[in-house]
C-alpha cells in the first residue's frame, strides 16, 4: 500500500516538472546563482533573507550551469518523498499501520500538496525536519529531536509552529524536562544564524514593534487569507476529513495529539 501511495505521489507531481516559476521560486534561484558567483547585488543579499539550509542544498545542483532551474525542482521532489516516508513512520508509531497508510494517501492526493510539491522554496524542509523532530520526541529521544528541530529552524522561521506542537505534545505527558532539552538543543543549533546573519528576523521584530513605516510592505492580504485558502489547499473532502479527525483527537494526550497540536495553533496564529 505504501508503494502505491508513493506511485500516486510521484505521478501527480512529475507532470508539473519544468513548471512556470513563481516569484519566490525565481528569487530563490537568482539568489543562489548570484551567491555562487560571488555577486554583490540585491539577489546575493537575499541569501540572508531566510535561514541557509535550503539554499545551501541548492548550491549542489550546479547553479552556474545551464538548466539549473529544472535541476532545482528535483530537490523539493526528493524532500517530498522523504516527507511521505517520514509521515508513514511517524503515524505508524503513533496511530498504527492503517492510519499511517491513509495519511500518506491523503498527502499524495491533497490538492495543495500536489500544487506546492515542486515549489522551489524552504517550506518542504521545514515539514520534513519538523516531523522528524516529532518522531524522535515520540521515541523518547528529546536531544536528537531538539537537534532536528534546530535544523528545522535553519530551514525557515515557520519551524516555530513545529516547536509549539512539540511543546504541547510533551506538556500533555508532563515531560517538562524533555521540553527544556528539546528547546536547548534547538536553540544552540540555530541561534548562530538568527543572532548574526538573519535579515528576516530583524524585519519581523521591526514589524511587531510597530516601527515599520509601512506595515503593508510585509503583508498585503486580509487577516483571514489563510483560512480561506484551506478550501483550495485541502478541497471539501480534505476539510471534512480534517474536521472529523480533529474531533476524534480532542482530549488526546501525548504524540497522538500532534496533528491537532500542529494545525490548530498554526491556523490561529497566521490568521490572527
Amino acid at each position: 500500500m505504501l508503494f502505491g501511495c508513493l506511485a500516486v505521489f510521484l505521478v501527480l507531481r512529475l507532470r508539473w516538472m519544468e513548471h512556470l516559476l513563481m516569484w519566490d521560486e525565481a528569487m530563490n534561484l537568482c539568489t543562489v546563482r548570484s551567491f555562487a558567483s560571488g555577486g554583490k547585488d540585491v539577489y546575493s543579499d537575499w541569501f540572508w533573507r531566510y535561514p541557509p539550509l535550503f539554499n545551501t542544498l541548492l548550491l549542489l545542483f550546479r547553479p552556474l550551469q545551464a538548466g539549473f532551474a529544472h535541476r532545482a525542482e528535483w530537490l523539493p521532489l526528493l524532500v517530498g518523498v522523504l516527507q511521505l516516508a517520514m509521515m508513514a513512520v511517524l503515524n505508524r508509531r503513533v496511530f498504527g499501520t492503517g492510519p499511517a497508510v491513509w495519511s500518506c494517501l491523503a498527502l499524495s492526493v491533497m490538492p495543495g500538496a500536489v500544487f506546492f510539491g515542486l515549489w522551489i522554496k524552504q517550506d518542504c524542509l521545514v515539514s520534513l525536519l519538523g516531523m522528524l523532530a516529532l518522531y524522535l520526541c515520540a521515541r523518547q529521544q528529546p536531544l536528537w529531536g531538539g537537534l532536528a528541530l534546530g535544523f528545522c529552524f535553519l530551514s525557515k522561521e515557520m519551524a516555530v509552529f513545529y516547536a509549539l506542537a512539540i511543546a504541547i505534545v510533551l506538556a500533555t505527558e508532563r515531560r517538562y524536562r524533555d521540553i527544556v532539552v528539546v528547546a536547548s538543543a534547538a536553540f544552540f543549533t540555530s541561534i548562530w544564524w538568527y543572532a548574526c546573519f538573519s535579515i528576516s528576523l530583524r524585519q519581523f521584530l521591526t514589524f511587531s514593534t510597530g516601527s515599520l513605516a509601512n506595515p503593508m510592505e510585509l503583508w498585503i492580504h486580509p487577516w483571514h487569507y489563510y483560512g480561506l485558502m484551506l478550501l483550495q489547499d485541502l478541497g471539501w473532502p480534505g476539510i471534512a476529513l480534517a474536521t472529523i479527525g480533529s474531533a476524534f483527537l480532542i482530549g488526546s494526550k501525548g504524540s497522538r495529539l500532534w496533528p491537532l497540536a500542529l494545525f490548530a495553533p498554526t491556523l490561529i496564529v497566521i490568521t490572527a
